[in-house]
């Protein structure tokens, strides 16, 4: 499902306007220059605002002009909750949270709106225009009611949607969120607002209708749970239809041997309850959640560093900074003061705590200038010249967390949710991700991560379990039964 931000200005009555729009409209289309005369008549018309319109209607922009399915189900009977399953499918992270915070309280648009803007908001970012537009259609789709100036959630609302958001997982939406695809480019001399306005002309069928653009909802069967044992992993993992010829290359293999890659190995690592677990050192066992930036942002930031450090350094990290935070250090590190009276912690943590510490204080700004950035890659850069060679791996981990907590912008998240350790580095080589499996330097520890996106968040973790239980390694003993494709069957072609 795609987190859809860029929804339709309409008018005030915009949804019942939609609703009439289509309510005579042909299944087969018409004209483009009929249409527009329809979105006139309805006060639906805007040059500017065509794209995401058509966008929302799942429909493209063509010569002939043919309605969606969701469009025709707009011109029936009771398409309320046609309207309201739409705002659902396109971002389920926006009508959960609004949905969840009507049910503490009614709110006003300006409240939902400096809820949105907030870190404490998981979802991406949006503008006061797009929110109130969400709120114009999600209000015609009959989803709120009013109660003085303010807004609250109708029955129709709660028996729709109660439990669709209790059972919704937004890190699991996350990790497999993919957009719509655009409908096709609107060709210009349709948008010709000189040309005379003149009867229709007589309709043909149109030679290709322009469907609605969905993104691909179904994905490889996950295997049954089994046990992972070396003996018998080549029975989890399914056969591809890649021979060593179509990956016998020096450089990266292509597109498509590497979607097949990531495709088999999400189906096996699904299968392992083991490696799809967070694991004991979350953001949240360390300590660091939404409400903390929230609250002091540049605390939570000053945390959100020491907890990284002692994440790739201590052998129980959890219980690290639980003594860091008991002692008294951090309250102490946090407003520039030395720690006072004998203190019982770990000497490393304490030295990495008070180096963060001091490069948080050399940039007072960061955690202003971290919630402003457009990206992670802007998040990224900020956080590495702060820390200046301090932190290495660490640093995807925070922009990592960042994300999952909502503190920044997720444009661009993807490409920090795996750790690019040098495990990693070696699977992602050999199963032609990577040109080299060395990263001398900080860009070509970003490249890596890139690469590994397509194995989802906890790449890392679930290149590791494989790499154990399959004997994925240099020097490879399965050549001969192995039907992944990797450069040790490469170097057999």
């Amino acid at each position: 499902m795609p987190q859809f931000i860029d929804f339709p200005q309409l008018p005030a009555d915009g949804a019942a306007a939609l609703f009439a729009c289509f309510a005579d409209m042909p299944a087969s289309g018409e004209p483009f220059k009929a249409f527009r005369r329809r979105l006139k008549a309805h006060g639906l018309w805007s040059r500017e605002r065509l794209t995401p319109l058509m966008r929302f209607l799942q429909m493209a922009t063509a010569d002939v002009v043919v309605p969606s399915r969701f469009a025709r189900t707009l011109g029936q009977e009771a398409p309320e909750k046609a309207l309201a399953d739409r705002l659902w499918t396109i971002n389920p992270i926006l009508l959960s949270t609004v949905y969840e915070r009507l049910t503490e309280r009614v709110h006003s648009d300006n409240e939902l709106l400096k809820y949105m803007d907030s870190f404490a908001y998981p979802g991406a970012r949006l503008s006061g225009p797009n929110l109130r537009a969400w709120l114009r259609l999600a209000d015609g789709a009959g989803l709120f009611k009013s109660v003085g100036i303010r807004l609250g959630l109708t029955e129709e609302a709660e028996t729709w949607f109660a439990k669709r958001v209790e059972r919704f997982d937004i890190e699991e939406f996350l990790e497999d969120d993919q957009d719509e695809e655009e409908p096709v480019a609107i060709a210009s001399t349709l948008l010709d607002e000189t040309e005379a306005e003149t009867a229709d002309e007589p309709m043909q069928p149109p030679s290709k209708p322009a469907a609605p653009a969905l993104a691909p909802t179904t994905t490889a069967p996950a295997p049954p749970p089994v046990a992972v044992e070396r003996s018998n992993w080549t029975a989890i993992l399914p056969a591809g239809p890649f021979s060593p010829k179509d990956f016998a290359t020096t450089e990266c293999f292509s597109p498509a041997v590497r979607e097949s890659i990531a495709e088999r190995l999400h189906a096996w690592a699904q299968a392992q309850p083991a490696i799809n677990a967070a694991g004991p050192a979350t953001a949240a066992a360390l300590g660091v959640d939404a409400d903390g930036f929230r609250d002091d942002p540049n605390r939570a930031l000053f945390e959100l560093g020491v907890a990284a450090s002692v994440r790739f350094s201590a052998p129980d990290p959890v219980a690290v900074m639980s003594d860091l935070r008991t002692s008294g250090v951090l309250n102490a590190l946090s407003v520039g003061l030395p720690p006072s009276g004998p203190i019982r912690v770990d000497a490393g943590a304490l030295m990495s705590a008070s180096l963060v510490a001091r490069r948080i204080a050399e940039h007072p700004d960061l955690a202003n200038e971290i919630e402003q950035a457009d990206d992670a890659d802007a998040v990224f850069e900020l956080l590495r010249n702060a820390f200046d060679g301090l932190l290495t791996l660490e640093l995807f981990w925070m922009v990592r967390t960042l994300a999952a907590l909502g503190a920044i912008r997720r444009i661009g998240a993807a490409a920090y949710a795996a750790l690019p350790t040098r495990p990693l580095r070696d699977m992602l080589f050999r199963q032609g991700f990577l040109t080299s499996p060395y990263a001398p330097d900080m860009t070509a520890l970003q490249a890596a991560a890139r690469a590994a996106s397509p194995l989802g968040l906890r790449a890392e973790q679930r290149a590791l379990a494989f790499s154990k239980a399959s004997d994925c390694q240099f020097g490879c003993p399965h050549q001969a039964a192995c039907t992944l494709p990797c450069r040790e069957r490469a170097d057999r072609a």
